[in-house]
C-alpha cells in the first residue's frame, strides 16, 4: 500500500493496495481517495474493507495463512522517502560514489544479484564511518520498495491523454483508475497464459 497526492486539481490523495499473484503480476485490490492524509479516516476505510472482505470470504481465500503457503509480508519502503534518507545520510563529496551506487540499487536494479552488487560497491567506496550504516540500512532495499504501487500511481497522475473530466473531477479520476485496473488485469491475464 502506498499513497500519492495531486490525482486531480482538487489535490486528493489516492491510497492503493496491490497484491502479487502466483505469476508475479500485480493486481489492485483497494483504492481509497481522501481529501487529506488522515490516519483515522484511513483506518476506518481499512476496517470497512476488512469487514466487507470477511463477509465475502475474500481475505480467507486470498490470504490463507503462512501454514497454507502464503508468503510472509515485509514492510515496503517508499521510494521517495528512501531517496530522501539516502541524500541526508550520504551527502558530501566523500560519499558521492557510495551515494551513486545506492541510487543505482534503489532506482535501476531489477534483480537481487544486481542490487547486491551495487550495494557491495557502495560499501567498498564509502568512507569507513558510513560502511556499517550502509550494511545495516540498505542491504535489501531493492527488493523491499513500493515501486510497483509508485509505478501504478505514475500512470494515474500522467497527464498524457487525460480527459478534462479526469483532471477536474473526483468521478473522472475514479473512472481513470478503473480503466487502469482493467488494463493491468488484462496484462496479468496475458502473463498467466504465457507462464
Amino acid at each position: 500500500m502506498d499513497s500519492t497526492h495531486d490525482t486531480n486539481w482538487l489535490g486528493w490523495y489516492l491510497y492503493t493496495t496491490l497484491v502479487r499473484d502466483e505469476h508475479g503480476s500485480w493486481h489492485s485490490v483497494t483504492h481509497i481517495f481522501m481529501e487529506k492524509e488522515d490516519g483515522d479516516v484511513l483506518a476506518a476505510a481499512l476496517q470497512v474493507l476488512k469487514q466487507w472482505s470477511s463477509e465475502q470470504r475474500a481475505f480467507s481465500l486470498a490470504f490463507p495463512g503462512l501454514e497454507a503457503g502464503e508468503t510472509a509480508v515485509t514492510h515496503l519502503l517508499c521510494l521517495f522517502h528512501s531517496e530522501q534518507t539516502l541524500k541526508r545520510n550520504l551527502s558530501g563529496p566523500a560519499c558521492k560514489k557510495a551515494y551513486c551506487h545506492l541510487q543505482s540499487a534503489l532506482q535501476y536494479r531489477k534483480t537481487g544479484p544486481g542490487c547486491e552488487d551495487s550495494i557491495r560497491s557502495a560499501i567498498d567506496s564509502a568512507p569507513d564511518l558510513k560502511k556499517a550504516y550502509i550494511k545495516k540500512e540498505w542491504w535489501n532495499t531493492q527488493r523491499h520498495t513500493t515501486s510497483p504501487v509508485e509505478g501504478y500511481h505514475s500512470v494515474v497522475k500522467g497527464t498524457e491523454g487525460k480527459a478534462i473530466l479526469q483532471r477536474f473531477s473526483l468521478l473522472g479520476t475514479v473512472k481513470l483508475v478503473d480503466e487502469i485496473d482493467k488494463d493491468w488485469d488484462f496484462q496479468a491475464a496475458a502473463a498467466a497464459r504465457n507462464f
